[in-house]
């Protein structure tokens, strides 16, 4: 019934005009057709631990026949007194609760939830997950760039788990990994730390054997059990080193390639592209390598049924982008290419006319970007927070005016398309100044002859073919891209977006600092801007502790 709570399974929007919801996940075609932002499915809730002895807590009416459990904190091992969690419920309409009785312990999470039993794990995992869901993703807003089939939004296929028909052992423990390291860091639990690294190895187990089975192999949760181990690598860095990200993601970007272009048209399926996507994309530049993404079969057939979105569309541009970059790695790193200048510059001439053709895709993506806004993209306010420590209250801030956008997905997409101009641009500039002084090398070199007399065995090589390309004009300014996303950090970095924002914002801050630090004159900026990362890395992104030099380059050329 519509309207009455904990009786509908409508949206939130839905329930509230008191409409029947058409009930599509993860937003609603009702709200869609209709202009309004749907609410979503997911319901506020929070645990809440009820210090009550045993004896003081209601009991179940002895006819229910839904299993009791107990999810008892660490402080409580060491009392007499055990803690039941309390599953409540925020919703005004809907204040009932549920006990959950039991003796899994934090201190023992992974060996306590094996030995249960199926219908009981589940119950558990539900309610992790929801509670990670619910502590970890921003509410759902109207996406203002583009409306779609369904949603593209990073993170998007974690939500859907839920309604999967069935879960693999390996999704169930690579999940499990990811939601109980959140849930031990945001309270302060070791304990629950220590046991998600043994739901990671669970994981890593079950998804080898996944992948030895022809059954699971290509299955859609075994792919979504690669991502979440990735996540993990990326949250937790357990080894402490990128290697082992790297190793993760390399496996799964084969896996995702052997399950073909035509393997993504399940919404669950789709949703894992649309993620996978932006890893992919990411670790490619940061590899200086191509990726299959930038085939025209890969912008065709995962999109079959969905609306692409433009940040999809920003995404395959910066895929176009890595194999350029690739390209240009490889010409330079081969010392043979010197020894034919005329088809070195060839290969010079063909990188020119792809970068110029692609600032041409960008220049007019944004374009189409400002057209289906429904309002201005971004705009200017005076900050507000403290983002970096060099930000004091006493003291004139680094970057007194911020950027602020219509929503978390419109900056995303902002910070991406500075930071894939500011690669572009910084990779012309390299090709121009190579360019230029081979010109000079060659200007040089005093011809045959005018040393020796000519004869008729002598022939005067033909002039080479050095290509003629349009002056780069603003493009050299490649500082004001950097300082563009320093001034967006602070919108991403709000606590209505429970840290989804941190992920976001780390390739792009990370390229503008490889930016302002080549531009010269930007100490301050930089120094900004290291100090950031630094906070990223302390609100959940702890791979970022092991990258080094923050100066080093990893995406910009040079």
């Amino acid at each position: 019934m519509v309207g009455v709570a904990g009786g509908s399974k409508g949206c939130k929007t839905c329930r509230k005009r008191k409409v029947k919801c058409s009930q599509e996940k993860p937003e609603c075609n009702i709200c869609l057709r209709s202009n309004r932002v749907c609410g979503g499915y997911q319901r506020e809730r929070v645990f809440i631990q009820d210090k009550r002895s045993k004896t003081q807590v209601p009991s179940r009416p002895r006819n229910t026949k839904s299993p009791d459990y107990r999810l008892t904190s660490d402080s409580a091992l060491d009392s007499e007194e055990k803690f039941p969690l309390i599953l409540q419920s925020q919703s005004p309409q809907d204040l009932s609760t549920t006990f959950i009785h039991g003796s899994i312990t934090t201190r023992n999470a992974y060996k306590s939830l094996l030995q249960l039993t199926p219908s009981a794990r589940a119950v558990y995992r539900e309610q992790i997950l929801q509670e990670y869901l619910y502590i970890h993703k921003p509410p759902l807003k109207s996406d203002l760039i583009g409306r779609r089939k369904a949603t593209s939004a990073t993170g998007d296929w974690l939500s859907m788990v839920s309604t999967l028909p069935e879960i693999t052992t390996a999704l169930e423990s690579s999940i499990l990994s990811i939601c109980i390291a959140k849930l031990g860091r945001v309270n302060n639990d070791p304990h629950l730390v220590r046991e998600s690294l043994k739901f990671y190895t669970h994981g890593l187990w079950e998804l080898q054997k996944a992948l030895w089975d022809e059954k699971l192999m290509y299955k859609d949760e075994t792919a979504a059990a690669c991502i979440a181990l990735v996540i993990y690598e990326v949250l937790e860095c357990p080894d402490k080193s990128l290697k082992g990200c790297a190793s993760h993601m390399k496996g799964c970007n084969r896996l995702f390639e052997l399950r073909g272009p035509k393997a993504y048209g399940k919404e669950f399926g789709h949703q894992l592209f649309v993620a996978f996507m932006q890893m992919e994309i990411q670790q490619a530049l940061a590899e200086r390598r191509s990726t299959f993404l930038s085939k025209p079969e890969w912008s065709t057939h995962p999109w079959n049924g969905y609306h692409k979105t433009l940040h999809a569309q920003l995404l395959e541009l910066t895929a176009s982008l890595a194999s350029t970059v690739a390209t240009g790695y490889q010409l330079f790193s081969d010392p043979s290419s010197l020894l034919d200048p005329a088809g070195l510059i060839m290969q010079l001439k063909k990188m020119l006319n792809e970068s110029w053709t692609l600032d041409g895709q960008l220049h007019a993506f944004f374009l189409k970007l400002e057209k289906e806004s429904l309002g201005p993209i971004y705009w200017t306010e005076s900050s507000k927070g403290k983002v970096s420590p060099m930000d004091d209250e006493n003291s004139e801030r680094v970057f007194p005016d911020v950027f602020t956008f219509s929503d978390l997905r419109t900056a995303q997409t902002c910070m991406l398309y500075w930071a894939t101009l500011s690669i572009l641009w910084s990779g012309m500039g390299y090709l121009y100044g190579f360019v230029a002084g081979l010109q000079q090398h060659t200007a040089s070199i005093p011809s045959s002859s005018s040393s020796t007399p000519s004869t008729d065995s002598q022939i005067t090589p033909p002039p080479l073919p050095f290509p003629e390309v349009p002056p780069l004009g603003h493009r050299t300014d490649i500082a004001i891209l950097a300082k563009n996303i320093c001034r967006s950090i602070e919108f991403c970095m709000q606590d209505e977006f429970k840290g989804a924002g941190l992920g976001l914002a780390v390739l792009p801050l990370k390229v503008a600092i490889e930016t302002l630090n080549d531009a010269g004159g930007y100490e301050k900026e930089v120094e900004w801007a290291k100090k950031t990362m630094e906070l990223l890395a302390g609100g959940g992104i702890r791979i970022l502790n092991h990258l080094g030099e923050m100066t080093e380059h990893a995406y910009i050329p040079g």
